[in-house]
């Protein structure tokens, strides 16, 4: 209705302020939505665990079927918000049902005190709880575990995923950092927004070494490295991403875009 100034939009809903606004600017913090493992729980600190379930996520179940509904299937962590130019595959886990069933045997061979009774909770949101029911029936097929849905509202999930109380889930991640350096650090060892409480010495080090006296050459065959530790030892698995855009109102002139993403308000007007 014309009823803003300005605003940020996911991609999603972006086609709905079309008629009010004449600026539109996709935004560095694209959100990734992904099944995470938290790895602070007895059942998931387990590395093969973490594969058994990531080897039974059929993506297709979140992904909709309308080219418009602004989801971009992922299978990697870095988006094209910040790496247009990588061109290297990740490491991602295939669907494979006898894989997930080797890896579970492995899982459980490890921890004694793991049950085949035991309760998962998959946590999410309700515009997802459809699919997420659709895939704990895979969960509970193959590995014959006793897995659950459990529904609420983005912000409830959100405070849920950022205090780690949770078991898995399927939620969004907005990735709002100021590089791509950066976005790896995010899951190195006691960083507050590493979620899944993911430790690995050999990543740390791994981020650590990114310095800045690096070439790009350089600093790209690191990214590729941080990038398919993370996929392959099912810290995540993105299934897609939603750009967040800055829209403006028609009436307003003068903002500023400079190539970091910043916009400026300085000499904005009403016209």
């Amino acid at each position: 209705k014309g009823e803003f100034d300005f605003c940020t939009v996911s991609s999603g809903n972006l086609g709905e302020m079309a008629t009010a606004s004449s600026l539109s600017r996709q935004m560095r913090n694209d959100v990734i939505w992904g099944y995470w493992f938290n790895e602070g729980t007895p059942l998931f600190s387990s590395l093969n665990m973490r594969l058994a379930f990531a080897s039974l996520i059929d993506k297709k179940l979140v992904l909709p079927e309308t080219e418009d509904s602004g989801r971009t299937p992922a299978s990697r962590i870095l988006t094209d918000a910040f790496t247009p130019y990588y061109d290297f595959e990740p490491a991602e886990v295939p669907y494979d049902e006898a894989k997930a069933l080797e890896y579970y045997r492995k899982g459980m061979a490890e921890n004694e005190d793991l049950r085949p009774s035991m309760a998962v909770t998959l946590l999410t949101t309700e515009d997802m709880a459809d699919a997420a029911r659709e895939q704990i029936q895979i969960w509970q097929r193959v590995l014959g575990l006793n897995v659950s849905v459990r529904t609420m509202t983005a912000g409830d999930a959100a405070v849920r995923f950022r205090n780690r109380n949770y078991d898995l889930c399927l939620l969004p991640m907005t990735i709002n950092t100021s590089g791509t350096t950066d976005l790896f650090r995010l899951f190195t060892t006691g960083n507050t927004y590493n979620y899944p409480g993911y430790m690995n010495s050999n990543y740390d080090k791994l981020v650590t070494s990114i310095t800045a006296d690096l070439s790009e050459a350089e600093k790209i065959k690191k990214y590729k490295e941080c990038e398919q530790t993370l996929v392959s030892h099912a810290v995540v698995v993105p299934v897609f991403t939603e750009a967040s855009y800055f829209v403006a109102n028609k009436k307003i002139a003068g903002l500023q875009y400079v190539s970091d993403g910043e916009i400026y308000f300085n000499n904005a007007v009403f016209s």
